[in-house]
């Protein structure tokens, strides 16, 4: 609710009562021009990243199922591993220090 609060806070100046019917469907017991204007969070690159990475996976995802010659697929399996071997840590390694900022590796790898 956290997301809705802080839009029909933001859009009372605007429309003011259906903002404050809004809020009182929220179940906040005070008029919405009492209420304290929503605070900032500071933006989290780390944060940003981890939802680019699973977004991109869930539609890379998709897009494999239905190129699946299986009719309406039921489950699938995600393995994630909170560890690697050794040689494998020294290639992502390398692999995060030569991809640019875009998340692009260079042609010639």
């Amino acid at each position: 609710f956290e997301f809705i609060n802080a839009f029909v806070l933001m859009i009372s100046p605007i429309c003011p009562h259906w903002s404050e019917h809004i809020w009182k469907l929220l179940g906040n017991s005070t008029s919405i021009n009492r209420a304290a204007w929503p605070s900032y969070v500071a933006y989290d690159r780390g944060l940003r990243k981890q939802y680019l990475f699973f977004r991109d996976f869930l539609k890379n995802f998709r897009q494999s199922c239905l190129k699946t010659k299986v009719n309406d697929p039921k489950a699938a399996y995600v393995y994630v591993s909170s560890s690697y071997d050794s040689e494998k840590v020294i290639i992502l390694q390398y692999l995060q220090s030569v991809v640019d900022s875009k998340g692009q590796f260079p042609a010639d790898l």
